[in-house]
């Protein structure tokens, strides 16, 4: 396995969503990925990827030079996918969790490699009928990766609950304004990670699972932040999915205010038990969660407003302001359990996640 950190001059900036697909009418899954893929033009087809599941896509960005880049790209693939999926009377959407599917209805894809995964996490595997954010950013070198890991470990449950959008799960109000994040902590390597303290923790515990062949790369380790030394980058993996484009730039405006302003900065200790209670309280209350911080205790969308406030010099003003509003006006959680609320009606909340 090679550690050789791939280094990156500049901030560059991937994003991989997860989206899935539904028929045009009932909204259950609709299993008819190759061929929405098999439609579209070859130059947006590189960008989609098969996932586990057969009515999953996943969009995995160009490297992004800067954040003005992401806009253009999603608008236009967004736009695509549309296009084609009405052909198959099929709609795409963007939530953290399908409101009222089974997990029965779901159909693996048939690959190697999720057999071998199958076999290792057995039904575990069966109930990841989930969908997620993943955003890169690169890094100078290892000292930074690990810096930026660290704050990206104190920080990620405003990022979270700047996402969170999975408070249903099989037809059930689960209580969670992200039940995706509770079922990923059910991989044997997957939630929180450990605090780093240098470059050398990293590679001594990957190595132990990789020489003991738990793993065989990177992406078996399923942590809510990684580092990517083969991209040059950290990954963070807490965010539910979304299908606003706006929403998946303020997130990662927030995400790239962390490491820039952080990425040279070593991050003081971080206790273990704190962190756990923090991305709790994002997944339970979402941007209305508590957030300890230090010897304080702050509201998470307080805690976003200081940030941006302090660290204003960092990014365009536009993307500070974006940032702001998303604070301010909740994430789509808080719009899905209000509308169930006043409707009851499940299939009114996949309506809510189209693209």
């Amino acid at each position: 396995m090679d550690f050789s950190f791939k280094k990156c001059s500049s901030l560059n900036i991937g994003i991989e969503l997860e989206l899935f697909i539904v028929d045009s009418t009932t909204y259950n899954l609709k299993r008819v990925r190759d061929k929405i893929l098999a439609e579209l033009p070859q130059e947006d087809r590189q960008y989609i990827k098969k996932e586990y599941f057969q009515s999953i896509i996943e969009i995995v960005s160009p490297v992004f030079k800067s954040l003005d880049e992401i806009a253009p790209f999603f608008d236009n693939v967004f736009q695509k996918l549309k296009t084609v999926a009405k052909k198959h009377d099929a709609k795409i959407i963007g939530l953290g969790t399908h409101p009222f599917a089974k997990i029965t209805d779901a159909k693996p894809t048939p690959d190697k490699r999720y057999e071998k995964l199958k076999n290792e996490l057995q039904m575990v595997l069966d109930r990841f009928l989930i969908f997620g954010m993943h955003i890169h950013i690169g890094l100078p070198d290892e000292a930074a990766a690990v810096n930026v890991h660290n704050h990206t470990l104190k920080y990620m449950p405003l990022m979270l609950a700047l996402s969170t959008s999975s408070p249903f799960f099989e037809g059930k109000n689960t209580g969670l304004h992200s039940y995706r994040s509770l079922i990923f902590e059910n991989l044997p390597r997957g939630g929180v990670p450990e605090y780093l303290e240098n470059y050398e923790d990293f590679i001594y515990s990957t190595k132990l699972l990789y020489n003991h062949s738990f793993i065989e790369k990177y992406n078996d380790l399923w942590w809510d932040v990684r580092i990517r030394p083969d991209y040059g980058t950290v990954e963070l993996r807490i965010c539910d999915s979304t299908n606003d484009v706006n929403r998946i730039i303020a997130i990662t405006a927030l995400y790239y205010l962390i490491a820039k302003n952080f990425y040279n900065k070593k991050c003081e200790k971080l206790f273990y038990p704190i962190l756990k209670q923090n991305k709790w309280n994002a997944i339970r209350y979402s941007l209305d969660g508590s957030f300890i911080l230090e010897d304080k205790k702050v509201k998470i969308n307080t805690l976003i407003k200081t940030l941006i406030e302090k660290y204003s010099d960092t990014i365009n003003n536009k993307y500070l302001q974006l940032i702001n509003d998303y604070a301010e006006n909740n994430s789509i959680s808080y719009k899905l359990l209000e509308n169930y609320n006043k409707f009851n009606n499940l299939l009114n909340l996949c309506k809510l996640g189209e693209i």
